[in-house]
C-alpha cells in the first residue's frame, strides 16, 4: 500500500493556485522524479513541479483555502464532494457529484475540481 501522488495535470494547476509546500517527488517536462535525482538537483526550481500525495494536497486545500472535499462510497458506486464555504458564501453546501471507479479516482477529480475554485497565485 502506498500513498498516490496527483497526477500531472493537477500538479501543474496546484502550482498555478500557490502550492509551495515541500514534496518528496517532482514532475519535470511531465515525469515524475523523487527529489534526490540528479536531474532534479540540477534543474532550476522554476522548471519543477512538486508532486505531493493527494492527501497532501486535501490537506492544504482544507488548511489554507477551507476547501473541504472528500470521497464517499454509495454501494458499489464511488463519487467525490466538496464544500467551499469561502468561495460560495451564499451556498455553504455546494456539492459536486462525480462517480469514478476508484478512491483514487474520484479524489483526483475533487482535487482537480477543488482546485479551480481558488483565485489565481493562490
Amino acid at each position: 500500500m502506498k500513498e498516490e501522488l496527483i497526477k500531472f495535470e493537477t500538479a501543474k494547476l496546484a502550482k498555478e493556485k500557490g502550492f509551495d509546500e515541500p514534496a518528496y517527488f517532482l514532475y519535470r517536462k511531465g515525469r515524475v522524479y523523487d527529489i534526490f535525482s540528479p536531474e532534479i538537483i540540477n534543474s532550476v526550481k522554476k522548471s519543477v513541479i512538486a508532486a505531493p500525495t493527494q492527501s497532501l494536497l486535501q490537506k492544504w486545500l482544507r488548511e489554507v483555502h477551507k476547501i473541504d472535499m472528500w470521497v464517499e462510497k454509495y454501494n458499489d458506486d464511488i463519487r467525490f464532494f466538496y464544500q467551499c464555504p469561502k468561495v460560495h458564501d451564499n451556498d455553504t453546501d455546494r456539492r459536486l457529484n462525480h462517480w469514478a471507479d476508484t478512491y483514487e479516482d474520484a479524489l483526483e477529480a475533487g482535487l482537480l475540481e477543488a482546485l479551480k475554485l481558488i483565485e489565481d497565485g493562490g
